[in-house]
């Protein structure tokens, strides 16, 4: 299996919006920085972008965006409900602040519904 890299600026940008709610887990996938809701992943750091887990419905309307693609790691098939958002810049993952915080909210109600 190829290493998979990820870009440590990015990581610290995301880090920086992730890690100060309390509720966020920091942790690996795949060798990756990822974060994590009631022990589920969000999000991960991927190549040169990150990767979030959204809503099914919202997956097309963020795909007509500039910046964001679907998320194949390593090539493979798409990941369902998983985007890849890119950067020009890793401070500009700032402006993505509501999608994190969306994948947030939406794994955490997933998790919640997977312990009933």
């Amino acid at each position: 299996m190829p290493k998979i890299s990820y870009d440590p600026e990015i990581k610290e940008s995301i880090d920086s919006l992730l890690l100060d709610n309390i509720e966020v887990e920091p942790g690996k996938a795949f060798g990756l920085p990822a974060y994590y809701i009631n022990g589920k992943m969000f999000a991960v750091v991927y190549e040169e972008g990150a990767a979030i887990k959204v809503p099914p419905e919202m997956v097309a309307e963020l795909l007509g965006r500039d910046h964001i693609s679907e998320f194949k790691p390593m090539g493979r098939h798409t990941m369902k409900s998983w985007v890849l958002l890119r950067r020009e810049d890793p401070a500009g993952f700032a402006e993505d602040r509501e999608l994190f915080q969306t994948a947030l909210e939406h794994v955490y109600v997933l998790s919640k519904e997977e312990k009933k």
